[in-house]
């Protein structure tokens, strides 16, 4: 077959390449993009870097509009859009008004890009350990070390985001490190030290998370919930959730219709990959919202809020289902 035949739709590198920095690829590779997001990625990366100027210098921004975008990523310009946000917000990609279109161009700083697009730590490990490198040579980079820029000085942190339960989570503690249960300690001293070590750390309440810790507290409900013990909130995710949370639903009222959702759901059929993404609980954390506001609204001998009528069609006052949520939501608040 010809080389630089499109028509036959085969790759040479002889027909033209696009250069990439390796450690681009390798944080994409990383990073939660996926979908559209990623194909929007890719094609300013063949819009950009696979062209040179007059002086032989790469690319870095073009003009771009939306109706390219939608037919090179075969997606509607709608969905489009919202990923170019998504992008914009996460700073993996730059945008800057020229004229009447919009120039947009790849940030190549990843120590910049928001945590919600890739865990920078977990790629220097895998940097560490030579993930990227050909077998052949693993061998002679074995001592290889990489660091990104000072704006980077996390690396040595650890990580705010932890697989653990964080309102059920343990600590083990020393009450005198300099004297730990080691080698010629007594029975007692080792007894005493296990007794201290498994004292668990007081919970902690959703109030009280960071936007990060909670967001690992509803993986873990969704985890227990669906049994599905690989499942992360992705960058839309994460943005739908933080959304929730800058309206005024409260952490416990999401955490609430997380678990009755998982509770409630059936299969459809034998291929039914069950729940895969948090825009699922979307509808049932809007109802409950609703169905509180009107709860303390009664209480205090108020009318409803038109601003909170979020809940569908079928939760009403006739519905068993809505009395369900709002007995419990009642018993909650008089314990």
């Amino acid at each position: 077959m010809p080389k630089g035949d499109y028509k036959h739709l085969k790759a040479d590198i002889e027909d033209g390449t696009v250069p990439i920095a390796r450690l681009l690829l390798e944080a994409v590779s990383m990073s939660t993009l996926h979908g559209v997001a990623k194909s929007v990625l890719v094609f300013i990366w063949r819009r950009t870097y696979g062209w040179i100027d007059a002086e032989g210098h790469k690319f870095k921004t073009d003009r771009i509009t939306l109706d390219e975008f939608a037919a090179a990523v075969n997606s509607e310009r709608t969905y489009v859009s919202k990923m170019l946000k998504v992008l914009v917000a996460a700073n993996v990609i730059t945008v800057e008004q020229a004229g009447r279109t919009k120039e947009y161009g790849v940030n190549t700083d990843i120590a910049s890009w928001s945590d919600e697009a890739i865990d920078k730590e977990k790629l220097l490990k895998a940097i560490g350990q030579n993930l990227y490198v050909h077998s052949s040579k693993k061998m002679l980079s074995s001592s290889t070390t990489v660091v990104l820029q000072d704006n980077l000085s996390s690396t040595q942190r650890l990580s705010s985001r932890t697989t653990q339960r964080l309102s059920s989570r343990t600590t083990f503690i020393s009450e005198n490190p300099s004297s730990g249960a080691g080698f010629g300690a007594s029975k007692e001293s080792i007894k005493e030290s296990k007794e201290i070590a498994s004292s668990p750390i007081p919970p902690i309440s959703p109030l009280d998370m960071s936007e990060s810790e909670f967001e690992t507290e509803v993986e873990w409900h969704v985890k227990q919930g669906t049994g599905n013990e690989r499942y992360i909130l992705k960058t839309t995710d994460r943005l739908l959730l933080h959304g929730m949370l800058a309206k005024g639903i409260p952490k416990q009222t999401i955490l609430d219709a997380v678990d009755d959702t998982c509770k409630k759901y059936q299969p459809k059929h034998e291929y039914d990959r069950g729940i895969t993404s948090f825009a699922y609980f979307e509808g049932p954390i809007y109802d409950t919202w609703a169905l509180s506001q009107t709860v303390q609204e009664i209480a205090v001998g108020g009318e409803s809020h038109g601003g909170y009528h979020r809940a569908r069609a079928g939760h009403t006052a006739e519905d068993p289902g809505a009395e369900v949520y709002i007995q419990r939501l009642i018993d909650r608040k008089g314990s």
